[in-house]
């Protein structure tokens, strides 16, 4: 199974609300919080982040090997908001489109819709692309704090930082606590 984004998700945080949290009140370090909030937000989101879950807004593309035999699909990296295609490639190798009349989602899963089954596709690595929008509207309030808390720390210390000082850390702080209690929807 491999996913990959098609189109990424945006900062989760605003500059204007990491300058509020960091009582900022001008704009000669714009340019550099802007990059650690893009830096945090890649770091923390999508199929490669650290919370291993779609949180911002972003279109993902899911290749698998075939449909299942049976049962619904999973979708990876929810919480899913739709699916925008599932193309496949038949049996004499060319790509079909699955309507949205012949598939239905519940729940996060993909099934074949009422009295439908799943099509069948040739035997390959990437037979299957089912290219779907995953995350959350706004980011949960969470998540927020938790960006602007990396933030404030990679601001605060903008030099290096060895595996000593790292050790010393404790290994449950806030920003720990807050993002593992992300919703999982």
């Amino acid at each position: 199974m491999a996913v990959v984004v098609i189109t990424p998700a945006g900062s989760l945080v605003e500059l204007t609300a990491v300058k509020e949290h960091l009582n900022i009140l001008f704009d000669d370090d714009d340019a550099l919080l802007e990059g650690l909030i893009a830096a945090v937000s890649d770091h923390l989101d999508g199929p490669d982040g650290w919370l291993g879950r779609a949180v911002g807004l972003q279109t993902l593309e899911w290749w698998l090997p075939a449909f299942p035999r049976l049962g619904p699909l999973l979708m990876p990296f929810g919480p899913l908001v739709d699916i925008v295609s599932v193309k496949y490639d038949a049996i004499d190798n060319s790509e079909l489109t699955w309507s949205a009349g012949d598939y239905r989602v519940h729940g996060g899963r993909l099934l074949p819709g009422f009295g439908r089954s799943w099509p069948t596709a040739r035997c390959d690595p990437l037979a299957v692309r089912i290219q779907f929008r995953a995350g959350f509207e706004e980011t949960p309030p969470a998540v927020r704090v938790a960006v602007m808390m990396i933030v404030a720390e990679l601001y605060a210390a903008r030099e290096p930082v060895t595996a000593a000082q790292l050790a010393e850390r404790p290994k449950s702080g806030p920003v720990q606590m807050l993002l593992a209690r992300t919703p999982r929807v």
